[in-house]
This record gives structure tokens, C-alpha cells and sequence, in this order.
């Protein structure tokens, strides 16, 4: 469960990085769920933007009772999954995933969501880990995006440039 201290952190950062971690052998499974997606969908080596389209496997993540009960605390009780994608970064040629707003992917009005982010392997600044800008939250709005394709992406669209301050961005490793 998420402790009173970060429950405020992730409403005034717009995240938290909770103290619970999957098991190894949850963390296997995936790898070897993911392995199987892949020989099935080899384009989806980079990114598979509708998971459960493919593989209902996947589901049974979504199903941990400690994260549904952290997303609860963050939320409420009302909890219904929109969505679930898998962003791969293979080594040597994987595909960058520039900024975003995840918000912007989806049909959803008011900005009332939560994304649960689990890194199946490491996550090192040198291997390319998430980086957010604690508190882009607040105004609750989607900032102006550019469309269409960005080469190298599993994205289709990406912050314009001007509105991204570098100096706020906090890596989350």
C-alpha cells in the first residue's frame, strides 16, 4: 500500500515510484509471454499498442491485487482498464519513445486517469528509462502536440519542442 507521504507526492508530481515490486517469477512469466507475443507478431518488437488484442494473457497482470489497491488510493474504487501496451527497448536498434502525454492516446474526458508503468528489466539512465516533468499534471490539460509520423518512434506524435523544460524533467530510474 502506498503510505499518506506518497499518495501527496503523486498528486503533487503527478506520479510515485512505490516501494512494492513484482515477484521474479511474475517478472519471468511476462519475458515469456512477451517472447511468445513476439514469435507470433515480430513487429510488434518495439511496441504492441493493444496487448490484449493479441494476447489475454496479459490480463493477469492488470489483475495484481497491490497494484490495484494502489491505483485505488490514487483514483478511487472505480477502476477500469482502458488499455494495455508493451513498449520494448531492444538493444542496439530499438525505437526511442519521444514525450508524450499518455492522456493524448486516449479517449478519455475528463483527464480523470492513472497509468501503472512496470519495467520488466533494469531500468538505467544509460539503457533509457523513463523521464517525466513532475507536476505537467496540474493544469489539467493535454499540451499541444505534433502529429504524424516521427521516424524512429512507436509514437505518432510528440510535444512541439518549445514546450518542454528541460530543467524540470526527472528521470525515473
Amino acid at each position: 500500500m502506498l503510505s499518506v507521504e506518497q499518495i501527496a507526492e503523486y498528486h503533487e508530481k503527478g506520479y510515485v515510484i512505490p516501494d512494492y515490486r513484482l515477484s521474479e517469477e511474475t517478472l519471468v512469466a511476462i519475458r515469456r509471454d512477451h517472447d511468445r507475443l513476439l514469435a507470433k507478431f515480430p513487429d510488434f518488437r518495439d511496441n504492441c499498442p493493444a496487448l490484449l488484442s493479441f494476447d489475454m494473457a496479459f490480463l493477469n497482470y492488470a489483475r495484481d491485487e497491490t497494484i490495484l489497491d494502489m491505483a485505488e488510493q490514487l483514483i478511487g474504487p472505480d477502476i477500469a482498464l482502458w488499455n494495455m501496451s508493451f513498449f520494448a527497448k531492444p538493444a542496439v536498434n530499438g525505437k526511442k519513445t519521444p514525450f508524450h502525454q499518455d492522456g493524448e492516446y486516449w479517449p478519455i474526458r475528463p483527464l480523470a486517469t492513472c497509468t501503472v508503468w512496470i519495467a520488466v528489466d533494469d531500468a538505467t539512465v544509460e539503457n533509457g528509462c523513463l523521464r517525466i516533468i513532475p507536476g505537467s499534471h496540474k493544469p489539467k490539460r493535454l499540451m499541444p502536440m505534433i502529429s504524424g509520423i516521427i521516424p524512429n518512434s512507436p509514437c505518432n506524435r510528440n510535444y512541439r519542442r518549445a514546450n518542454i523544460t528541460m530543467t524540470r524533467l526527472k528521470t525515473w530510474c
